[in-house]
């Protein structure tokens, strides 16, 4: 990361009492309902885990896009697999089900960061 982490602020929690990823985010959404936008650049494991603890907390986001899957193209780890979807395909089927009339959930191609 080019020393990024250097310029970083001091930690203020050890890694013991940190909240864990899925309560933050059911957590955050049902502070600001319908105004949270969640960027998932990774293997969706936090988002499915917050939807199983909290079936619907999703729908409670503006919108959620994801940087996943292969569409028309070779996936990144097999001919037919990206990696974020590959890892765990069942947190991204928990995450496309959580669906409803009013949630948007838009899905980028892993190719487009090439």
């Amino acid at each position: 990361m080019g020393n990024l982490s250097r310029t970083l602020p001091e930690v203020r929690q050890s890694f013991v009492h940190a909240p864990l990823s899925d309560d933050l985010i059911i957590e955050k959404l049902q502070e600001q309902p319908g105004a949270i936008t969640i960027v998932a650049i990774a293997p969706l494991n936090n988002l499915a885990a917050a939807e199983a603890k909290s079936p619907g907390i999703l729908t409670l986001a503006r919108e959620i896009v994801i940087m996943g899957g292969a569409f028309h193209v070779q996936g990144n780890i097999s001919p037919y697999a990206e990696f974020n979807m590959a890892f765990n395909p069942q947190a991204a089927e928990g995450v496309f089900s959580s669906r409803c009339p009013n949630f948007s959930l838009s899905v980028l191609s892993g190719n487009i960061t090439v």
